[in-house]
């Protein structure tokens, strides 16, 4: 397996205001320059050269609808400060901490090379304060810079282009497209921990607060390989080659607790033959997903709804606060798995007795947090399963 190329919209990002190296991609095309071969840059009317530019696009979902967003990224060689005074002159706002701005992030219709008034409805300066990055980000009206106090938050040690798109759309919903203006790389000093070392989930908690839930199927999708990619003797966990652009999975094992796609450890069940259960529930759930749900608008929005609950779950802690809880919860879907493959087309998936375990979970769950989205999610799993209550295996196919 293959994974697809680093996301390009963040190469520059990474470079000129992370100071790290690549971070993985959605399905973009990668347009990147390493060297200043353009003179066409137009900001605000006046040219800047520019190199390391990017193109790609934010694929954002709103509950069950997605929408991509075009996204341009680029660091200005020079006259970074020229591009403040311009913005400032403008539209007629007054900021602070001029000479800690990083980049500059601009909203609007058909941004293109030539970044004009017109076209731009909302912009979002981004600054390094003490290690914080500070996204203040201003509403365009009548040719003026209103703050969107709403939409400003300080994102500690780092920053994801969806994170731009989202505001974009909260801006204006007509918009399309944004363009990112980077800081010449050599003004970029910042120097970032290792947050996921550190568990540090304080920047996606404030994400859940201002947005719905931007980790998708699509983001896990780059990290775990497919049933078809890996046997049922396999974690299903990718690793990534740089040198080769390679990607092989990683081999489970119970004894040593290797990761699940929960990001906790998976033991199943204690009164069977562990391995042997959770590599063959875990067969069936692939296969569930990849050839039954894929294939299906509604079997789609499910597998989109299982790798949200489980991000929601792992930045807020409920994976640690409710282990057990959840450790019976996914020994249940496990079987159920392992039966629904197996059982016949008149057989009834899941009884009354099922369905009440199921809506103690939902009504568990829902109160983990108030994002939107999340709310939409287990709303919509309650009422679908008054649907699915009692309904036989080939009553469920027809649904999905």
């Amino acid at each position: 397996m293959k994974l697809k190329n680093f996301k390009p919209i963040l190469l520059a990002i990474s470079i000129a205001v992370l100071s790290t190296n690549c971070t993985e991609s959605n399905d973009t095309t990668d347009s990147t320059t390493e060297l200043s071969s353009f003179a066409n840059l137009k900001i605000l009317g006046q040219p800047y050269d520019y190199y390391n530019h990017a193109t790609g696009n934010a694929k954002l979902k709103y509950f069950n609808d997605e929408k991509s967003i075009t996204a341009n990224s680029l660091i200005i060689n020079e006259k970074f400060e020229l591009i403040v005074e311009d913005l400032i002159a403008s539209y007629n706002f007054t900021t602070t901490d001029l000479s800690k701005i990083t980049s500059i992030a601009f909203y609007g219709h058909n941004l293109n090379f030539s970044l004009q008034k017109e076209n731009i409805t909302g912009f979002t300066l981004l600054k390094n304060i003490d290690g914080n990055f500070i996204t203040e980000t201003y509403q365009v009206k009548d040719s003026k810079a209103i703050s969107a106090e709403n939409l400003t938050k300080i994102h500690k040690q780092r920053i994801f282009s969806e994170v731009f798109g989202y505001i974009s759309n909260e801006i204006n919903e007509e918009n399309d497209s944004f363009f990112l203006v980077n800081r010449p790389i050599e003004q970029q000093t910042i120097k970032l921990k290792n947050v996921e070392e550190e568990e540090d989930y304080s920047f996606e908690l404030s994400l859940l607060d201002q947005y719905p839930i931007i980790y998708t199927n699509e983001a896990a999708s780059k990290h775990y390989c497919t049933l078809t990619e890996c046997d049922s003797e396999k974690v299903g966990f990718c690793t990534h080659v740089t040198d080769t652009e390679d990607s092989y999975c990683g081999k489970s094992s119970y004894i040593d607790d290797c990761p699940d796609e929960e990001g906790g450890t998976d033991p199943g069940p204690e009164e069977e033959d562990d391995y042997t259960f959770v590599q063959n529930a875990r067969a069936a759930m692939y296969s569930i997903r990849d050839n039954i749900f894929s294939s299906s608008t509604k079997g789609q929005q499910y597998i989109d709804f299982y790798y949200k609950i489980g991000h929601v779950w792992k930045v807020t802690g409920t994976y640690n606060t409710n282990t057990a809880d959840i450790q019976q919860l996914m020994d249940f879907i496990r079987r159920k798995s392992l039966y629904f493959l197996a059982a016949g087309s008149n057989d009834v998936i899941i009884n009354t007795s099922e369905a009440n375990y199921l809506r103690s979970k939902i009504n568990t769950y829902k109160n983990v947090h108030s994002n939107a989205e999340y709310q939409y999610i287990f709303t919509t799993l309650d009422n679908d399963l008054n649907t699915f209550e009692g309904k036989t295996k080939a009553d469920l196919l027809s649904i999905f």
